[in-house]
């Protein structure tokens, strides 16, 4: 607990803000396109298979991505600019577009089929960031790693929605 007292001191306010603000945008920009739409009413009307997870957890999962990304664009702002930086914040980038796709085709325009597709192209843009996080600084490779485990369930369940919703 000390070292993290002491490391407080040493946060580039400026670089913390920028990332907060990228990922605000992100989250405004995803619930302007989600539309009006009651998230426990959607998914309480949605067929699902019987493992999935409650309403609740899609939310906190759904926060967790967004302080996962801030972390990650928080250092990687922070790294010597070069190529390797270059590469891991367009991923980053292209990561939350992609999100943000997927979440238009799943919630704003509810197509299990769209949004299945958008989730497989989700998926290579995720793992290129880690392996190009992993190169430029493993910590921030290492902060993605719930994510991606948390993808395997995410790729089943969302096949299942596509199957059982066709």
């Amino acid at each position: 607990m000390k070292g993290f007292i002491e490391n407080i001191g040493k946060l580039n306010i400026k670089t913390l803000l920028i990332a907060l603000t990228i990922c605000l945008v992100f989250a405004i920009v995803e619930s302007l396109l989600a539309g009006d739409i009651d998230v426990y009413a959607f998914f309480e009307n949605l067929k699902q298979p019987t493992w999935s997870l409650p309403v609740w957890s899609w939310l906190l999962i759904g926060g967790f991505y967004y302080v996962l990304c801030t972390a990650i664009l928080y250092n990687v702002l922070l790294a010597q600019p070069n190529t390797k930086r270059s590469i891991a914040l367009a991923l980053t980038i292209a990561m939350m577009v992609a999100n943000t796709i997927w979440n238009y085709f799943f919630f704003g325009e509810q197509s299990s089929g769209y949004s299945f597709t958008a989730f497989i192209i989700f998926l290579p843009i995720v793992f290129g960031l880690f392996v190009s996080l992993w190169k430029l600084q493993r910590k921030s490779a290492w902060i993605l790693i719930p994510y991606l485990a948390w993808l395997v369930y995410d790729f089943f369940w969302i096949w299942s929605i596509w199957k059982i919703n066709k």
